[in-house]
């Protein structure tokens, strides 16, 4: 009867060693996975970072590039009113008209 509970003790004690090194080498494989995924993280937000500061700057250019935009329509609108007012108040002097003839 001894005999069995030594090799009983010692079936015992290997299956807890081998469980003690599988968990000890899923701890370090699943470490590894955690380093790997958090660098792939890592990575997605620089990118998401650099996204959002193109979105910025592309923004501001468009929105320089309205107001540009929008002081050229304002130009015109008075260049517009100018010429409607000036449009039957110009009198060409027929001198003028035989000077551009000449030249």
């Amino acid at each position: 009867m001894g005999f069995k509970r030594i090799g009983l003790w010692n079936l015992l004690v290997f299956i807890a060693a081998l469980l003690a090194l599988l968990n000890l080498a899923m701890l370090a494989y699943f470490s590894f996975e955690g380093i790997k995924l958090r660098e792939a993280i890592r990575d997605e937000q620089l990118l998401y970072e650099e996204a959002v500061q193109l979105v910025a700057q592309e923004t501001e250019r468009y929105r320089s590039l309205l107001r540009k935009l929008q002081e050229a329509l304002d130009v015109n609108r008075e260049l517009e009113e100018f010429f409607v007012n000036i449009s039957g108040r110009v009198i060409v002097p027929q001198s003028y008209a035989q000077i551009l003839e000449r030249g």
